[in-house]
C-alpha cells in the first residue's frame, strides 16, 4: 500500500515519516530542524531550554537513528514553546514570529503602559509548504485520527505525539491551530502532558479545549 503524507500525518504512519527522513539524511533533516529555531535561543521573557535535533555526536550518522528521528524520537528534545511556534509558524504561511508572554501592561485606570508589538522571529518553511502542512493537519481533524479535536463551526488543525522516554509512561503531546471556515488561523497551542500516555488520549482535548477557549473569550 502507498501512503500519502496527508494520510501518514493523518493517522500518524511512522513507517513513513522514517523513509522520509533516510530519504532526506540526517543533516538535511537536521538543517530543516533548526530553520524552525531547535539548537538557537528563542527570544522570550523567561529563559527557555535549547531544543536538540540530537545530543550524541555523529548520532544522526545511523540511518537507524535518522529514521528513528524523523517521527519524533531518537534524542529528538523539544520545549512547548518550541513546539507552539512550530504549530503557529505553520498557521502563519512559515513565518515564526518572536513570542511574549503578555500582550500589553495597564496601569489601574486603564490607561496602557506597555505593549508589545508583532516581530518576526524567522521564517521556518516557505508559504507552500507551510500552507500544505496546514491542510494537512485539518484533514487529519476531519478525516483522520484527530475526530475528537473536531468542533463545528471553527476549522482546527493539529497534530498529536507520544513521545517514549525509555523508563516512564510517554509524553503525551498535541500541537494544533484553529480559525474560523475560510478565515486564517487565529490561534495555536502546544500542549505536553508529562508521563500522560497517548497524545490522542490525553493531550489533545486539552488542546482543543484551550484553542475553542480563546477564540470564545
Amino acid at each position: 500500500t502507498l501512503w500519502s503524507l496527508t494520510d501518514s500525518l493523518a493517522w500518524s504512519l511512522n513507517v513513513v515519516f522514517a523513509q522520509v527522513g533516510l530519504q532526506l539524511g540526517g543533516e538535511t533533516l537536521a538543517e530543516a530542524a533548526r530553520g524552525w529555531g531547535w539548537e538557537s535561543d528563542i527570544p522570550f521573557d523567561l529563559p527557555v531550554e535549547r531544543s536538540r535535533v540530537s545530543v550524541t555526536p555523529g548520532f544522526l550518522d545511523d540511518p537507524v537513528a535518522v529514521a528513528e528521528t524523523a517521527f519524533g524520537q531518537g534524542e529528538l528534545l523539544a520545549t512547548p514553546l518550541q513546539m507552539a511556534l512550530v504549530a503557529a509558524g505553520i498557521a502563519n504561511e512559515g513565518e515564526i514570529m518572536r513570542p511574549h508572554l503578555v500582550a500589553s501592561l495597564g496601569e489601574p485606570d486603564g490607561e496602557t503602559v506597555r505593549e508589545t508589538r508583532p516581530s518576526r522571529w524567522r521564517r521556518g518553511t516557505g508559504a507552500e509548504a507551510a500552507d500544505q502542512t496546514a491542510a494537512m493537519m485539518v484533514y487529519a481533524v476531519e478525516n483522520g485520527a484527530l475526530g475528537a479535536a473536531f468542533v463545528p463551526g471553527y476549522t482546527i488543525g493539529g497534530k498529536t505525539g507520544t513521545a517514549e522516554t525509555g523508563s516512564a509512561d510517554p509524553h503525551a503531546w498535541f500541537i494544533g491551530f484553529i480559525g474560523l471556515p475560510r478565515e486564517d488561523p487565529r490561534y495555536a497551542v502546544a500542549v505536553v502532558v508529562e508521563a500522560g500516555g497517548g497524545g490522542g488520549q490525553v493531550a489533545l482535548p486539552i488542546g482543543r479545549d484551550l484553542l475553542v477557549a480563546a477564540m470564545s473569550g
